[in-house]
């Protein structure tokens, strides 16, 4: 595991912004879907920019589901992470003809690492271990903010989250630790080497407790990345083991390493969503 973790950290300290930067440039969103927002939590003490982008034909008198995508104002091929996933979004709801979710994009900080690793590691210049207040922020402010100001269906069933890398293993520790916030899960490269797989740890811990949840999972990575490949099938096979009343998918694109995989794996994602909506 310790070989995993060291391996997977010179990765990591390439992430921040630009995770999705294999991407093409394309025409950015119609600006008037998009809703930013400045909250400040009492939680974390940051002040966190939010991107709301809404369906093209989004109607007030309408409840709509919401995935709330992290690492959210990140750049992808000279646009915004959230411009990207308000248009895969829009254009896969459409082919299954299902109907188009609010995106809640979340604008990363400098206390990205502070909010997404769970616990402090000395070779990360002791950062990281705010990921409960990260998560107490996102449960008790950013959520009731939102579902306050749009027409947003409030139950749990209708509510994802997605993530990648750190921001992957944060949609597994809202899975084993806050699972009744959220139904559905999109986990990209999630960073499970994090403090020797402490995330797993995380999962066993809370397994009795969120056996028979009903939930949507899906864990993908590229097929270069080593460690995390291998932890993230780990977390796809306990699903499928331990959670009966789960539906779950794992997918490792072929030929792409972390940066280069990420792209496809939330097209994978969504299309898994929307799928099973």
């Amino acid at each position: 595991m310790q070989n995993i973790k060291l391996k997977a950290s010179l990765i990591f300290l390439m992430l921040g912004l630009f995770w999705f930067g294999s991407c093409t440039k394309e025409e950015p969103l119609d600006a008037s879907r998009v809703k930013p927002l400045s909250i400040k939590s009492t939680y974390t003490g940051t002040t966190y920019p939010v991107y709301v982008v809404l369906p093209a034909d989004y109607q007030p008198g309408i409840k709509y589901a919401t995935i709330y995508v992290l690492d959210g104002d990140d750049e992808s091929g000279g646009s915004k992470v959230y411009d990207l996933v308000g248009k895969m979004s829009q254009e896969i709801s459409a082919k299954y003809r299902k109907q188009n979710v609010i995106i809640v994009a979340i604008g990363s900080t400098e206390d990205r690492i502070r909010d997404y690793a769970p616990t402090v590691l000395k070779q990360f210049g002791n950062q990281g271990g705010g990921t409960e207040n990260y998560a107490k922020f996102l449960q008790h402010e950013l959520i009731p903010r939102i579902e306050e100001e749009f027409s947003v269906d409030t139950s749990a069933s209708k509510r994802t989250i997605s993530g990648h890398s750190l921001g992957g293993s944060v949609s597994g520790y809202m899975f084993a630790k806050h699972h009744g916030v959220f139904s559905n899960y999109l986990m990209l490269s999630p960073a499970y080497w994090w403090d020797d797989g402490i995330g797993l740890k995380y999962e066993l811990e809370n397994r009795s407790s969120n056996a028979l949840k009903k939930c949507l999972v899906y864990v993908g990575c590229g097929e270069f990345e080593e460690g995390i490949a291998i932890l993230a099938e780990e977390w796809y096979l306990r699903m499928k083991k331990y959670y009966p009343n789960c539906t779950t998918s794992f997918y490792k694109i072929p030929n792409t390493g972390h940066i280069s995989s990420a792209s496809e794996d939330l097209e994978r994602a969504l299309d898994f969503y929307y799928q099973h909506q």
